[in-house]
């Protein structure tokens, strides 16, 4: 069985974005679910930048007439004093990665209960820029590969599986310097 891939040029190239993540270093459940695929069709994500987005702020592929460090300053002390309110509310949890997608551009890991939906409601609003709402995520995943380029790339024999269990009891705020978060500098930690 095969899958048409279209490739991602932005992996590892430079970037500027900041968002609100967990960080999924060490999961070696998610790295193992790497391991099914073939290495050459795909970019592996480093086990240190495995992470999922629970909300990106201002995001690598956005483009504004304003530099977005300058938004980052102008938006950024309120938008983290409203992440630390809404993690005051949270208790830990674990996130259930049970369900691996495969697209054009990436094989995912998904948490199909979506623990983050009711947090990112909440942020909506206190997170927004001006000239747009904050973008959603309506899944929780993490991506463990990015398609290399454009090809026809082999699956599994069998059809690919992931079983793992993360507790989940910090929220990371992050710059990005190199897409998908090869590179970040971790502003804040909140835990739950």
């Amino acid at each position: 069985m095969t899958t048409r891939l279209d490739g991602d040029a932005r992996f590892g190239t430079p970037c500027e974005s900041w968002q609100l993540q967990v960080g999924l270093d060490g999961a070696t459940d998610l790295i193992a679910a790497q391991a099914q695929f073939d290495a050459a069709a795909f970019h592996v994500v480093p086990a240190a930048a495995l992470h999922v987005t629970v909300l990106p702020l201002i995001d690598a592929a956005e483009t504004f007439p304003t530099a977005k460090s300058l938004l980052w300053d102008r938006h950024g002390p309120d938008w983290q004093a409203a992440i630390a309110l809404a993690c005051m509310r949270l208790r830990p949890f674990r996130l259930r990665f049970t369900r691996l997608r495969v697209d054009a551009r990436a094989v995912i890991a998904m948490d199909e209960a979506n623990p983050f939906a009711a947090l990112r409601r909440d942020l909506a609003g206190a997170c927004a820029l001006p000239q747009r709402p904050v973008r959603m995520p309506d899944i929780t995943h993490v991506t463990l590969l990015r398609a290399r380029r454009a090809s026809v790339a082999p699956l599994p024999d069998r059809p690919p599986t992931v079983a793992a269990e993360i507790p989940v009891t910090r929220l990371r705020l992050v710059r990005e310097t190199v897409f998908p978060t090869l590179a970040f500098e971790i502003l804040a930690e909140f835990v739950l």
